[in-house]
């Protein structure tokens, strides 16, 4: 006996269903990879690149490295709108791994500055987590890596301070330089740890006497036991811990009395300056302590 015309309607009903909810499918293209995007991406008409650079922002972040290295590549080589475009993805897609950041940064040379400055960027908004990453790069064998870690951890400020100030006591010397170098260049935001900077001042070395001496000066020049220190270092055994000494000593009155005053005291900079003029010419001999490491971090 044959099927009724109710049950007939119904099957055609449950046909007509299963093909609707199948042919979406069916007619849209399947999802992408990032291989095939960076594909794209690299040797594409400029329509697929830019095409390519957009959709990179939402590919699967098991593909993250692939995709952040191959974005960074195009912020460095490419026309100027498929760089923004390419700049804009990797700043978007990178706070998902910042050790991945800091490794790719750690890995960029000086040519690289464009992508740098991006990865810069993304670590500087993530201190509580970038801020360690980058005190282990410090110790890195590597003088040029080392620098780098150091140069970016000064710009962090106040969520750096404490970490830097823990390497003043690290049992690599370089690493003891670096810590002190960053720690100067973030000037008055490294109050406190001036105590260790003055123990640091003591060491058995003339270059961390000296760089220790240099970043007290940077981060308070008028205080008390700057000065002290400063008066102190001027029998330095080594003549540029004596250079330094100087310098330290001049800018921590002048600062002192620029204080004092309200302002610049004009009349006693001049005073001061004819004080120091005859050591300054023989000690500094128009050296520059500062200068004289093209203002780049210690090695």
């Amino acid at each position: 006996m044959g099927a009724s015309r109710s049950e007939r309607r119904c099957w055609v009903l449950l046909g007509v269903g299963i093909v609707s909810l199948a042919l979406p499918a069916l007619l849209l293209p399947r999802t992408r990879t990032a291989k095939e995007w960076i594909g794209d991406l690299t040797k594409g008409s400029p329509e697929q690149r830019i095409t390519a650079a957009y959709a990179l922002r939402h590919c699967d972040t098991d593909d993250l490295e692939l995709t952040l290295r191959a974005l960074l590549r195009i912020v460095g080589a490419a026309e100027p709108h498929l760089q923004g475009i390419a700049r804009e993805s990797a700043r978007q897609i990178a706070p998902a791994d910042i050790a991945l950041v800091v490794d790719i940064f750690d890995g960029l040379s000086a040519e690289d500055e464009v992508s740098r400055q991006l990865c810069e960027g993304v670590l500087l908004n993530r201190p509580e987590e970038a801020v360690e990453l980058l005190i282990e790069i410090v110790g890195d064998p590597s003088a040029k890596a080392r620098q780098s870690a150091a140069h970016l951890l000064s710009r962090f400020g106040s969520p750096a301070v404490e970490p830097l100030g823990k390497l003043l006591w690290d049992e690599n010397p370089s690493s003891r330089l670096l810590a002190a170098w960053a720690l100067g260049a973030m000037g008055e935001r490294a109050q406190s740890v001036l105590g260790l900077l003055r123990a640091l001042a003591r060491a058995p070395t003339a270059l961390e006497r000296r760089t220790a001496l240099q970043a007290m000066g940077t981060i308070d020049p008028g205080h008390e036991k700057t000065l002290r220190l400063a008066d102190a270092l001027l029998q330095d055994e080594a003549l540029e811990t004596r250079r330094a000494a100087l310098l330290a000593f001049f800018e921590g009155w002048v600062t002192r009395l620029d204080r004092k005053r309200g302002g610049a005291n004009l009349e006693a900079r001049a005073f001061l300056g004819e004080a120091f003029a005859a050591d300054l010419a023989r000690l500094l001999d128009d050296f520059d302590a500062h200068a004289a490491n093209g203002g780049q971090p210690p090695r």
